[in-house]
């Protein structure tokens, strides 16, 4: 992590503030107005408003002035940390190729069960530009190269940590265990709670109608790393989640969608794919407790290097 003096982070600021105050004239002029600034980069009402059709488009949703009102907060926040993402791997100096992209393009579409060519001949016949589904797969690229540069370095998992995670799960045996998909809504500050609930509220009555959507508003909506993955998080056992959460799963039956559950940082939804009890022929092996280990521990380094990131970044959202 960087370490610099509050002086010199007052002086960064305040220059990215002006810098930001001085290109908006430049885009309002060429023809979109500001919905947000992230340091020394502009995001259009039109990038919004592209998003939110691709989002209507991709999940569901009734495309209506009313739904896109009630989304419009959520999802410029999500434009603002996919473009903190990109402007982090740029720092960096990661280069994401064209290759790579139609790489992730084809990736959606297999998600999709169709071949690529179908996928983005489907979403341009309903006006919705290439531009803003690469953007957004291109931040996904993105931070999977910031994270194996700045993160994975950091992941030690030692034997004690094995055995542990072992002993854990062998205590569990007879218990019920959870396969399970996440939206994670964050809470930046405590102000937009409400905000974000209505967002949740929104999100889970989209998914409950239709819980085959799930996956698509996980990745447009979910903050969680699991988002790219349709908001997957595997198998969780009893008791492994807060309290909360924890009921949540408990009371749900396999297909069913949880009402918004506050934690910490943020609201969650629960997509209960199946449920069983545990039993000892579930016991992983130790490469595949070793994997699951670095993953959890990564999640959570990577969760707090984002963190560091945007709150060093000048973010200016004018909705």
């Amino acid at each position: 992590m960087f370490i610099i003096s509050q002086r010199i982070c007052s002086f960064f600021v305040c220059a990215l503030a002006l810098l930001a105050l001085y290109s908006a004239p430049a885009m309002a002029a060429s023809g979109g107005r500001i919905a947000a600034v992230v340091n020394d980069e502009a995001i259009s009402f039109n990038e919004l408003d592209a998003r939110l059709k691709l989002v209507m488009e991709s999940s569901g949703m009734q495309d209506t002035p009313e739904t896109r009102k009630r989304l419009a907060d959520q999802m410029i926040s999500v434009l603002v940390d996919e473009t903190i993402r990109l402007q982090e791997a740029k720092n960096l100096e990661l280069e994401i190729t064209e290759d790579e992209i139609n790489q992730g393009v084809a990736a959606l579409a297999a998600q999709n069960q169709m071949p690529p060519d179908q996928l983005t001949g489907m979403l341009e016949a309903r006006g919705i530009k290439m531009s803003t589904l690469y953007k957004q797969i291109k931040s996904q690229i993105a931070w999977t190269k910031v994270i194996s540069r700045k993160i994975r370095p950091q992941i030690d998992i030692t034997d004690r940590d094995i055995n542990a995670e072992l002993e854990r799960m062998k205590a569990s045996v007879g218990k019920t265990q959870f396969l399970v998909s996440e939206i994670y809504l964050p809470v930046d500050k405590q102000e937009e709670d409400k905000k974000v609930r209505q967002t949740a509220l929104e999100i889970k009555r989209q998914a409950a109608e239709n819980p085959n959507s799930f996956p698509q508003l996980a990745r447009q909506f979910s903050r969680a790393a699991g988002a790219e993955k349709g908001g997957d998080i595997g198998w969780i056992q009893q008791g492994q989640l807060q309290e909360a959460m924890n009921a949540a799963l408990t009371n749900l039956n396999a297909g069913q969608i949880s009402q918004p559950v506050r934690s910490l940082t943020g609201y969650h939804i629960y997509f209960m794919r199946n449920k069983k009890v545990f039993n000892e022929a579930d016991i992983p092996s130790e490469d595949q407790i070793l994997e699951g280990l670095g993953m959890r521990r990564l999640e959570r380094l990577q969760n707090r290097y984002f963190m560091d990131l945007k709150a060093a970044s000048y973010v200016d959202v004018r909705l």
